[in-house]
């Protein structure tokens, strides 16, 4: 899910993810943030201001998991239940083959 978020909309905050993501805690979002960040798929930049703001986003090699991940949700929809998210909700189909996002 926050790949698919962060895939879909580009930058997101903490506090907007929290908001999105029904019944996770804010200690479980944070550890499944670091772990992403620790793998590459996310990046972590911290906005200086007033307030210390911290904002998520994809990187290419986050980008580069799009085709799995909609391979993962056509197997989904064909095999399980259909009220199911589906990943193309999150990321719009390439046309011409390639992994970027439109």
């Amino acid at each position: 899910m926050i790949l698919c978020k962060l895939i879909r909309v580009g930058n997101f905050r903490f506090n907007q993810l929290i908001k999105d993501m029904y019944g996770v805690s804010s200690r479980m979002l944070s550890k499944q943030l670091k772990e992403l960040e620790q793998d590459g798929l996310i990046s972590r930049r911290e906005v200086p201001g007033v307030r210390l703001r911290v904002e998520y986003s994809i990187t290419e090699k986050g980008e580069s998991l799009v085709p799995l991940l909609l391979l993962m949700s056509h197997w989904g929809l064909r095999n399980l239940k259909p009220n199911m998210v589906k990943m193309s909700d999150c990321v719009k189909m390439p046309t011409d083959g390639s992994s970027k996002r439109k």
